[in-house]
Order: C-alpha cells, then sequence, then structure tokens
C-alpha cells in the first residue's frame, strides 16, 4: 500500500497517474471508478495544481540566481551588488570623415548629421564628444544614432536618496551628459560617471553612478559613507543645487546599415565642409544580451573598476555593451613572440578598434598598453558525403540536406569570435536531425579552413593560430606579377629551424602536362602555428588559402572570426 504520492515525475499526466495510484490503495475509496466519475474531474484539479505550483517553484528558484535567470528584471536585481548596469537599447554607430571643414574648427558635443537606410529613409546620428579638426580642416569620427536628442531636461534630485530619474530604457547609456551648477555659482559643470566598485573616491568627487529601474535610468549622486573607504563616497547634491542631463533615444537596431551621410540645414560645421561615409552604421541593439551579462557581471565586479589582466579588460568593454563573441582580449604574453606589458583588442567589426582603445586606456594601469589589431575571417568549411536510409523518410535527397543545413546554420551559422567547432559534435547533430540519418557515419566528412589575401604592396599574413596538416596549403588561381598564367601555390622542401617551409607559385601546363614554377620563393608557411605569410609587390588580385586542421576541434583564438560553409556537402543513399 503506497503511503504517499511518487513525486519524482512532474509531467501533468504522470502526475495525475500518480494520484489515482495513491487513491487506489486506500482501503475507505478503492471501488471508485477514477477514470469516469466526478472524482476525475477531481483528480484533474489536484494534478494540474500540482503541475501549476512545481513550474512556478522551478521558475521562482532559476530566477534567483545569476547563471539560470532569464527575466532582465531579474538580472537586473542580481547584478545590481557586483556594480554592473544593465544597458538598455544601444544605439549604431557609424565612421564618418569631414573634409575642407576649416583649420582647427571645433565641432560641437551632439553635433547632428542625416543618414539614410537602403529605402531611402532618414535617421539621425551625432557625436558624443567635442573635437576638432586638423590644419587641413579634415577628421575621421564615429556619430551614434539617435531618434531623439534630449538636451539640457532638468531634473530633481531627491534630497534623502540623491536619486533622481534622466528617462526611459531606450537611453544609450553611452551618450548621457550630466552637469550640475552648485547653489550661488553661474555656470553647470560636468560630472563624471563612476561605477559602484570605483574606491578611488573621496567626499569632493564629482561623480555620478548609474541605476536601471523598471520605468528607466537614475542618476545617483554620493554623500554616502563607505565602510571600504571609511569616507563619503562622491559630492552630494545639496538643496538650490541644479541637475540637468542630456542624451540620445535610441532606435536600437533599426539604426543599422545607414550610410551616405549629409549635414543638415542648421548644422554648426562650415558651408563648404564635405561629408564621406567610411563605414555603414552597425551594432545597434534592441535589448541586452542576457549570455553577455551572465558571463562579465562577476568578472566586471572582480576587476573593480580597473583593466590588469585580459579578463578585466574583457569585463570593461562588456560593461560598454560589446557583446560576447564579438570581441576577444587577450595578453601579449600570448603573442608569437610574446609582447609583455600589452593588452590586444579585436573586433569582428574593425571600425570599434578606436573606441575600445580609448576605453581601455582609462582604465588600465601605466604599465599596460591597449592595442587594436584587426580581426581576420576564417571559414570552417565542412564538406563530403552523407548517406541516409531512404526507407526512413519521405524526403528527397535536397530536402534532406536543406535539414541538415538549416539544423546546422541555427547552431553554427552566425559569424563569431571566441568559438570553437568540433566535428564529433557536428556529425551528432547531423544524425540528429532526421531519423534516416541516425546511423550514417559521416567518415566522409573532411574539415578545410579558408580565409581570404587581399592585394598589398607590404605582403600579407594569415595565423590560422592552429596547427595544420603538413603540406596541407593550397589557394585559389590568381593572377601575379611578372607572369602571364594565373598561378597557385604549394609548399615545397624542409623546413627551417623555426618549421617554415618556403612556399612558391606554379601552373599547370598542359600543353606538355608539366608543372611550371614561376616563384619559389613567393611566401612561407608555418604547419605547427598555422601562420602563413605571402611577400609584398607579388599579388594582382585578392585570392583565397586553404589548410586541413591536424585537430578535430578548431578555436577561433585572438583576432580570429570563425563562421562556417557547408557548400560541399553532398546527400547520398
Amino acid at each position: 500500500m503506497a503511503d504517499q504520492v511518487n513525486f519524482g515525475k512532474l509531467d501533468f499526466f504522470d502526475i495525475r497517474n500518480n494520484i489515482i495510484e495513491f487513491l487506489k490503495d486506500q482501503s475507505d475509496i478503492k471501488d471508485y471508478n477514477f477514470e469516469g466519475s466526478i472524482v476525475s474531474t477531481l483528480i484533474d484539479i489536484l494534478a494540474y495544481n500540482t503541475l501549476y505550483y512545481a513550474y512556478y517553484l522551478n521558475m521562482a528558484s532559476n530566477e534567483a540566481f545569476l547563471d539560470t535567470a532569464q527575466r532582465v528584471d531579474s538580472l537586473v536585481s542580481l547584478v545590481k551588488p557586483l556594480g554592473y548596469v544593465i544597458p538598455g537599447k544601444r544605439s549604431a554607430s557609424a565612421k564618418i570623415k569631414i573634409k575642407t571643414g576649416g583649420n582647427g574648427f571645433i565641432v560641437p558635443r551632439y553635433t547632428k548629421f542625416l543618414g539614410k537606410n537602403p529605402s531611402g529613409t532618414l535617421y539621425n546620428f551625432y557625436t558624443l564628444d567635442e573635437f576638432s579638426l586638423d590644419s587641413d580642416g579634415e577628421k575621421d569620427f564615429s556619430v551614434y544614432e539617435g531618434k531623439s536628442l534630449v538636451s539640457n531636461k532638468p531634473i530633481t534630485i531627491n534630497q534623502v536618496n540623491q536619486k533622481g530619474l534622466i528617462g526611459n530604457l531606450d537611453i544609450d547609456l553611452r551618450s548621457i551628459l550630466v552637469e550640475v551648477k552648485k547653489n550661488g555659482e553661474e555656470d553647470f559643470e560636468e560630472w563624471f560617471l563612476s561605477s559602484n566598485t570605483n574606491q578611488n573616491l573621496t567626499e569632493d568627487s564629482k561623480v555620478y553612478f548609474l541605476e536601471r529601474g523598471e520605468i528607466g535610468f537614475f542618476v545617483v549622486f554620493g554623500g554616502r559613507t563607505s565602510s571600504v573607504t571609511s569616507g563619503q563616497i562622491g559630492s552630494k547634491i545639496e538643496g538650490g543645487d541644479a541637475v540637468r542631463v542630456s542624451y540620445l533615444v535610441s532606435n536600437g537596431s533599426k539604426g543599422n546599415k545607414i550610410g551616405g551621410f549629409t549635414k543638415p540645414a542648421d548644422s554648426p560645421l562650415e558651408p563648404a565642409a564635405t561629408l564621406i561615409t567610411l563605414t555603414l552604421s552597425s551594432d545597434g541593439l534592441d535589448e541586452p544580451d542576457l549570455e553577455n551579462i551572465r558571463f562579465f557581471a562577476p568578472k566586471w565586479f572582480a576587476a573593480q573598476d580597473r583593466a590588469v589582466t585580459a579578463q578585466d579588460a574583457a569585463a570593461t568593454l562588456a560593461q560598454h555593451s560589446y557583446k560576447l563573441n564579438e570581441f576577444n582580449v587577450w595578453g601579449g604574453e600570448e603573442m608569437d613572440p610574446p609582447l609583455y606589458g600589452r593588452v590586444f583588442v579585436s573586433h569582428i567589426n574593425d571600425t570599434n578598434g578606436p573606441d575600445m582603445v580609448e576605453i581601455l586606456r582609462s582604465k588600465t594601469t601605466v604599465t599596460v598598453i591597449p592595442e587594436y589589431l584587426s580581426s581576420t575571417d576564417v571559414v570552417y568549411n565542412l564538406s563530403g558525403i552523407i548517406c541516409y536510409e531512404p526507407t526512413k523518410t519521405t524526403k528527397s535527397p535536397s530536402g534532406l540536406l536543406s535539414s541538415v543545413v538549416n539544423k546546422l546554420n541555427s547552431k553554427y551559422g552566425e559569424k563569431k569570435m571566441n568559438r570553437t567547432y568540433n566535428l564529433t559534435q557536428i556529425k551528432q547533430d547531423i544524425q540528429s536531425s532526421d531519423s534516416s540519418l541516425e546511423n550514417s557515419a559521416l567518415d566522409q566528412l573532411v574539415v578545410g579552413l579558408s580565409s581570404g589575401v587581399p592585394v598589398s604592396s607590404t605582403g600579407n599574413q594569415i595565423h590560422f593560430r592552429q596547427r595544420v596538416d603538413n603540406d596541407s596549403l593550397q589557394s585559389d588561381s590568381f593572377n601575379v606579377v611578372d607572369s602571364n598564367e594565373k598561378v597557385k601555390l604549394e609548399t615545397y622542401g624542409s623546413a627551417d629551424e623555426r618549421g617554415n617551409k618556403n612556399v612558391r607559385s606554379y601552373y599547370m601546363d598542359n600543353t606538355f602536362g608539366l608543372k611550371r614554377i614561376v616563384n619559389s620563393r613567393i611566401g612561407k608557411m608555418n604547419y605547427s602555428s598555422g601562420n602563413f605569410i605571402l611577400f609584398g609587390g607579388i599579388s594582382l588580385e585578392y585570392f583565397n588559402v586553404y589548410v586541413n586542421p591536424s585537430s578535430e576541434t578548431v578555436s577561433a583564438n585572438q583576432n580570429l572570426t570563425l563562421d562556417i560553409s557547408f557548400s560541399g556537402l553532398e546527400i547520398r543513399i
């Protein structure tokens, strides 16, 4: 006889069956028809009630921990003690250039520019800092999208908690300007954002803090006593002081892919100033990345508003809304050869480089120099034959191939940094995409890595940053100097003491069936490190080089971005 309900299963029908089994063992009601009487309805109600409470408690427990929380509101509360402010929307940014703008002309903060999306819709973009043009009246700079600019808005500060609401969750936190006019003074003075973990503040520090609430962001001032610093944290806003804020309200992702920048009619720029669009706008976001928050918030707290290690630098950049897997930070000791005293950063979009270095420069110690390294795009090429059992599917081979590619694209299809592809795992993903592929051996699948080589007079270097198979270097056919034939590349001979093999160019003479060498030393290749070098002044056009990785696991390390291609896959019986 059962003394209690089995709580090991929480599916509705399992709960219902467990209740029935429990009731059947009770001597006073054992003759009831639990399937056809009113008791069945009561059992359904009990089962639903149990299921709802189990679901609620499970979700409530998940929301109490940083690793499992799914709601932004929960994460806001969890990371608040860590000094991490979760952003709202993020404005798209673009690079433009001013020409003939006047020698030394000063471009004010929040100067407005107009850009167009592909359908011709106009969007407003603004500068976030004041800057001067050079002696030729030129300057490359970044602009940030904003559907509106809130300028010099007065806000009321609660004298008890030193807090005031500055606006909704669509504010781009990078654009906020807070100014204070102390009682009796004539002019407003800019105060600066500080993190909650900054331990170098005094009662005279003219700083503010940010907090995120349900209705928007709050600006918070000091005046409190800290047990950490044994003193007051930041200057206090007194009665009679005036506070005003300026900021951009963002359109988020709608501001991406904007170009064709022009001046508005009321622009403060010189009439002769012209604009050149250097990059289309990008990186606009509608909501924060939850994985970003979970990964970086503890690291941000550990860094204590400093960037001493590469991990500290990554947490600092994440606080400025840079997304996990879109950038990478590593120490100079990881370079080959090592470059001590430096921290390197790279981003999928190289236009972010100057801004990222500037952020790190303000946080790193004087002995650590931040430096940007342009990203290198590498493609993981998966090719080969996938066999299937036709009796287990109604799909055609092309339909099966679509199922496989869709499954892989959903998991691996987006170009990222800090990612890893494992061939064994990919094979398992293929087998699980359709029942007819469950027993497919997939032994004929092979992996190759490729990267593009642009034309350069100074030479090119592609570092795959992992061991690749010896003598696996191949290339597209491409035009070179001193030859009327298109050539390909290969390595030959023995490696030198550093592991480098010479690379030569050749073409096949189809008339005589011979390989003709055009240049016996066009570059070099190190298969141990995956480093390929093409000497300068040789290539006349862009081409791809290909290598085979030595391991089943391929990683995007340092400045590599890793994408994936399935164009070489085939489906056969």
